[in-house]
């Protein structure tokens, strides 16, 4: 009886320990375990509202020469903007779990060079990784060479933009990692609106203006386009408008980095 009592303390000893190293910080404890679940069913409630009861028109983009295209174009600027948007937070955790993030933070050099050391890095890896998608993707949809040069420019506006942005996530990550489930918020939230998956038409009408914000969908939106050959005035917006977001989000990136871990310092050790 006895030791039958000594194993459930023990046992109990050893999930409070865990519960609490779980719930060191709040938000990621409510994100992973609560609030995720519930964003990740919101893509499937948003298709059947457009098919069953709010869509705005049919699928005049889709069709069945093109579709496969359409897919995986759209997964490979998603895959990148995502690639670029957490390679910092990795790393900085990487180097924050080493001890040598303060190495980073002293070196004397100026962070661009961090910055686009690690996209070139990137790139490389990001081409890598698409290359059976572009593959399939021409086999599929054949377009021009100067079309798929075009494309590629894109490939690494998104791979800037989303590196830019990582900065800003990564340097939350090295002052207070209660605010992280925030930034992983945001990238749902851009992901989910940039018809990366779904279709512009079956987004019920509410919605569709905050797609036409959004410059993630802009970025899948005109990689599309150009592919399908498909050129208009809209797209030299676009473009301008995700060169834009390109520009800022790296100079925003530079300076909460240089900025917050100054005057906060890297926590959570």
């Amino acid at each position: 009886m006895r030791k039958s009592k000594r194993i459930i303390v023990r046992t109990l000893a050893f999930a409070k320990r865990e519960f609490k190293l779980k719930t060191r910080y709040k938000w990621p404890f409510l994100s992973t375990t609560i609030i995720m679940p519930i964003i990740h069913a919101l893509p499937f409630i948003i298709l059947y509202w457009g098919l069953l009861i709010g869509s705005s028109g049919d699928l005049s983009e889709i069709t069945a020469e093109n579709y496969l295209a359409w897919v995986l174009l759209g997964s490979i600027i998603y895959s990148t903007y995502s690639l670029g948007y957490m390679v910092f937070r990795l790393n900085f955790w990487s180097e924050k779990f080493w001890m040598t993030i303060h190495g980073t933070l002293i070196a004397p050099a100026s962070k661009y060079y961090l910055l686009f050391g690690t996209i070139i890095q990137l790139l490389i890896q990001g081409l890598l990784s698409s290359l059976i998608f572009f593959i399939i993707a021409f086999v599929s949809f054949p377009t021009s060479f100067i079309n798929i040069f075009f494309v590629l420019i894109i490939f690494v506006v998104a791979l800037i933009a989303g590196a830019g942005l990582s900065l800003i996530n990564g340097t939350f990550l090295l002052i207070n990692e209660n605010l992280v489930p925030f930034f992983d918020f945001f990238l749902y939230g851009l992901t989910f609106l940039s018809c990366y998956a779904i279709p512009y038409e079956l987004y019920p009408s509410f919605l569709q203006v905050a797609v036409k914000f959004n410059p993630l969908y802009h970025i899948i939106n005109i990689t599309r386009e150009v592919w399908f050959n498909n050129y208009s005035i809209e797209i030299l917006w676009s473009f301008l408008y995700i060169l834009a977001f390109c520009v800022i989000s790296v100079m925003l990136g530079i300076y909460f980095f240089n900025k917050y871990t100054r005057r906060f310092g890297v926590h959570g050790y």
